[in-house]
């Protein structure tokens, strides 16, 4: 299955690059496409926060990636399930990070 690890590859590289961008950008980023950035009170320190968690995101979601190079199917679901319970906790965390950074 290495087209899937490529493809698998590639969302986690746009992960990756939205975190770079988020540590260089002016205004606040926001980490999900459907939102609007918040009103926040540090935009830098929101602004790294996001882009941590954007890279880390982004390396971790490679990881879990690597059973894809494996033949076997049943590596698959299990990578699917594990990515689906990463992005809860991504979404978990920046749901943290909003509420600590923005303007009440």
């Amino acid at each position: 299955m290495p087209i899937g690890f490529i493809l698998w590859s590639l969302a986690s590289l746009v992960l990756i690059f939205r975190g770079i961008y988020a540590r260089k950008s002016e205004g606040p980023v926001r980490f999900f496409t459907a939102y609007r950035a918040p009103w926040v009170n540090d935009i830098k320190k929101y602004n790294n926060a996001i882009s941590v968690l954007s890279i880390v995101g982004g390396i971790v979601l490679e990881i879990l990636g690597i059973p894809l190079l494996r033949k076997s199917s049943s590596y698959l679901l299990v990578v699917t399930i594990a990515a689906g319970i990463w992005i809860i906790i991504l979404t978990v965390i920046y749901e943290i990070i909003e509420k600590k950074y923005k303007v009440r």
